[in-house]
């Protein structure tokens, strides 16, 4: 959906209400996004020693994620412009979360690195897409606004991370196992 301004340039009561959702929305998916990056990235290390590899099997896993990211980033305009920026947010975010699906249950119930490969190239595919799709929002709001917002969408973002990487911590130390963190968190 895009944002709709009245003819005069300047919202309505109701314009201005769907503008400052809309930028609530914006600044939530970017906050999501950070979440679950960082919450898979705190996991790394039990991924490793699930799977029992080496840093150079891990960095060489790894890839998966970044060639999924890679393939998807380059179509993601192309995919926004004909799906529009918050179908693309949501079917992203469903592929990212799907990926850590696969990824919590190949790592941690399956001991499968196959498995693995699988659910961080579906992550780096959905999270790229979902990364485009939030960018491309959060510019047509920051335009209909009339002022720069995107920083703060950017702090929503490290603010996610932030949150992401403490309930990771909590959910290693606490020994939640590796399955059960990355398919419900």
């Amino acid at each position: 959906r895009r944002l709709m301004v009245s003819a005069q340039g300047a919202p309505g009561d109701d314009g201005r209400r769907a503008l400052l959702r809309s930028r609530n929305a914006v600044a939530a998916v970017f906050a999501l996004n950070g979440l679950a990056i960082a919450n898979w990235i705190s996991r790394v290390p039990a991924i490793r020693d699930e799977l029992e590899l080496t840093p150079g099997q891990v960095g060489v896993l790894l890839l998966a994620m970044s060639t999924g990211a890679v393939i998807a980033l380059p179509s993601a305009g192309a995919v926004v412009l004909r799906m529009g920026p918050a179908r693309t947010v949501a079917a992203g975010g469903i592929a990212a979360c799907a990926g850590m699906l696969v990824v919590g249950v190949g790592g941690g119930a399956f001991g499968s690195v196959a498995m693995v490969a699988v659910g961080l190239f579906a992550f780096g595919s959905g999270a790229g897409m979902w990364d485009v799709a939030m960018n491309v929002e959060g510019a047509d709001v920051e335009r209909c606004l009339g002022r720069t917002v995107m920083p703060r969408f950017h702090a929503a973002f490290s603010l996610g991370t932030v949150a992401g990487a403490g309930v990771g911590a909590f959910a290693a130390a606490a020994g939640v196992p590796l399955h059960v963190h990355l398919t419900v968190g």
